[in-house]
């Protein structure tokens, strides 16, 4: 009975909770209706930083299928608005992720060359694509990856993350989705795939000429494949379009740009491939800035300077008047020529691969032909006898003499003065005589002599009608012309000492703010240090006093302890040579004071105050010592040539006679004519050694 009644309670309880969830069921909501897929948006993305959300209608879609070709293919072209328009291409439709590449061989285009279908079997592997047009611009996708859901219902949804670029280069990222549903609706063959841009056969080039020139110089490119319409054929010459001048089929003409620069030259025809080819090389325009020497004679060498001067000595032309001249060497900078045989008084031109160079503004190119007038010796004095000329004073560093024996001098007010050997003066040089130029008046600060015997000079000029100083290099023939040689720039007036080489070249014996340097000079262009005197110097300390130069270019330089003069002048000098390449060798270094003759290790000097140089000899002027010394090079003795090492004075007037036998004024400067045969010692007076 017990069992019974439990039984009975639980079947009650079990009724009573069955009843319970009945009523809970009568409350639950009916399940929402899911929407339609027709009422998605077709389009929904983001394009070029612009949002589109689009229906069907804005959607077209087409497949294509052919019988016997497994592989299908889909077109989904959206209007995205009235300027703007997309296509998805998918070259087999299926399920699926697509990775997006460019197409091959070109730099932004898809699609294979000639899209064919075939009647039986499988065609050939298409490539997808996407291209967004936009106001007539294509971007193509390049990068990036479609995501393909197919149903069964006959809908696709293709979602996308692409990198687009146009033919500028211009990049942008799109993302976003399309769905369609009964994308199969509209169904045409494959043999109705049109490639958008299908790729040229690409060209090949062969050859260029020239390889090298100038913006604007045509440039012939010969090869296969280019197009006979000029506008399909794109030329670069490192990445610069280059105007294209005519087109056949193996030849393409262009002008080289005038913005381009050295790098390979490329060709496209239509959408090809990109093709290089040889380097092209602008060769840039070369300036003629700086001759050396406006005059010369035959076998002299001078300097042309400028820019742009081919390195290989052969690409330089260099003409003096219709005669072509030997180039020695070249840099960038500067070319090194020899006056030519038979040339006469004319231009120089010169053509730097085959191109002229331009002269620089104002930059006169003439270039005269020294008539070199070889007078014969002349007598200038009983030979073995001295004599006092003149009285002077006169500068004791500038002078100089001509081929005809007569001096030239700079008196106390720097002016120049011509005398004969025996001192009866000429000419004193009025400012009139300097007639290249207006000026108010003059200043000869410095004076030399080259080897043919023609006087330089170096005039400081205040011009006319404003003033200002000008210094010129000038020439004075026989005839007392004075003949501009180039504008100098150099402005000091404290100069001790000028000389000038075989090649034109000036160096100047410089005191200016007590610095004894030497100054190398050149046409058009301001002075130069060449050898620093002083401390730190070249010279061990010793500052340049006096030079002189010989016939093969070497300077011989005088330097004192002590730089520039002073009423303290230091007794103890040593002589230097320095050859055409700067190297400094000494001669004398130094030596006991008082006076010896011998070897120059032995031999003893008073006070060296000047030089005077022949091709073999040096002669030195032994101030202390009242003597004139000379010192043979190729012996390494020391004689004495001149003076009996007394002083003249009121009361031992004896400067006149024998060589050894005459008093001297001591002596501060020297001038050699070693045509004739006399050497010429300046102090307060002018006084002659014939020997």
């Amino acid at each position: 009975m017990k069992k019974t009644f439990t039984k009975i309670l639980s079947l009650t309880m079990m009724f009573t909770i069955l009843i319970s969830a009945c009523k809970k069921d009568n409350n639950v909501k009916p399940d929402p209706v899911p929407p339609k897929k027709e009422d998605k948006p077709a389009f929904n993305g983001t394009i070029d930083g612009k949002s589109f959300k689009l229906d069907k209608s804005q959607v077209k879609n087409t497949f294509y299928s052919t019988d016997g070709d497994a592989i299908k293919s889909n077109l989904t072209d959206i209007t995205l608005d009235g300027s703007s328009s997309m296509k998805f291409f998918i070259a087999d439709m299926k399920a699926g992720q697509v990775d997006i590449t460019k197409k091959a061989g070109t730099s932004f285009n898809p699609g294979t060359p000639g899209v064919k279908i075939q009647a039986n079997g499988t065609s050939p592997v298409l490539q997808t694509y996407i291209v967004y047009n936009n106001a007539g611009n294509a971007y193509y996708a390049f990068s990036g990856f479609i995501k393909m859901t197919i149903d069964e219902d006959g809908s696709f949804s293709m979602e996308w993350n692409l990198t687009f670029k146009d033919a500028a280069g211009r990049e942008f990222t799109s993302t976003g989705s399309v769905f369609y549903a009964g994308y199969k609706t509209t169904i045409k063959p494959k043999s109705d795939i049109v490639d958008p841009t299908p790729v040229a056969a690409t060209p090949t080039i062969e050859n260029i000429a020239p390889t090298s020139g100038r913006a604007g110089d045509v440039i012939s490119i010969t090869g296969t494949n280019f197009s006979t319409t000029m506008a399909d054929n794109v030329v670069k010459i490192n990445g610069v379009d280059a105007t294209i001048v005519s087109a056949t089929a193996t030849k393409v003409e262009v002008k080289a740009p005038a913005n381009g620069t050295t790098g390979k030259i490329s060709v496209k025809v239509k959408n090809s491939e990109t093709k290089e080819g040889p380097t092209f090389t602008y060769v840039p325009a070369a300036t003629l800035t700086a001759i050396s020497v406006s005059h010369g004679k035959v076998g002299d060498v001078i300097t042309l300077t400028g820019t742009n001067f081919s390195t290989v000595t052969t690409e330089n032309e260099v003409k003096f008047g219709t005669k072509t001249a030997a180039v020695k060497s070249a840099t960038a900078t500067q070319l090194t020529v020899e006056v030519p045989q038979g040339v006469e008084t004319g231009n120089i031109t010169i053509k730097v691969k085959g191109y002229d160079v331009t002269p620089a503004n104002g930059l006169d190119v003439k270039f005269t032909i020294d008539v070199i007038v070889v007078d014969p010796p002349v007598n200038v004095g009983a030979k073995g006898q001295a004599a006092r000329i003149s009285s002077g004073p006169y500068d004791f560093g500038n002078r100089a003499v001509d081929s005809k024996g007569n001096l030239y001098v700079v008196d106390e007010n720097q002016q120049l003065v011509k005398m004969d050997y025996n001192g009866n003066v000429l000419k004193t040089f009025s400012k009139t005589e300097i007639n290249f130029v207006t000026i108010n008046s003059y200043k000869c600060i410095g004076l030399t002599n080259d080897q043919n015997g023609v006087v330089h000079a170096l005039l400081y000029l205040s011009t006319w009608p404003n003033g200002q100083v000008k210094t010129y290099m000038a020439t004075i023939s026989s005839q007392d012309l004075v003949t501009k040689e180039f504008e100098t720039y150099l402005y000091d007036q404290s100069i001790k000492g000028m000389e000038v080489d075989s090649k034109g070249q000036y160096y100047v014996l410089s005191e200016n703010f007590n610095t004894p340097d030497i100054l190398k000079v050149k046409k058009e262009a301001t002075a130069e240090k060449y050898i620093q005197g002083g401390t730190g110097g070249a010279f061990g300390g010793r500052g340049a006093y006096a030079m002189d130069i010989d016939g093969n270019d070497n300077l011989y330089v005088v330097a004192y302890v002590k730089g520039k003069y002073t009423t303290d002048v230091p007794t103890q000098a040593a002589i230097y040579k320095i050859a055409p390449d700067a190297t400094i060798t000494p001669v004398i270094s130094q030596y006991a004071n008082g006076y010896k003759d011998g070897a120059i290790a032995e031999a003893q000097f008073n006070d060296i105050r000047s030089i005077a140089v022949s091709n073999l000899d040096l002669y030195v002027s032994d101030n202390g010592n009242f003597r004139i010394r000379k010192i043979a090079t190729r012996t390494g003795e020391v004689t004495t040539i001149g003076g009996n090492g007394k002083e003249f004075t009121n009361g031992q007037p004896l400067y006149t006679g024998p060589l050894l036998g005459v008093n001297m004024n001591g002596s501060w400067g020297l001038l050699l004519d070693s045509k004739n045969g006399a050497i010429y010692s300046f102090r307060s007076s002018v006084q002659k050694f014939v020997f």
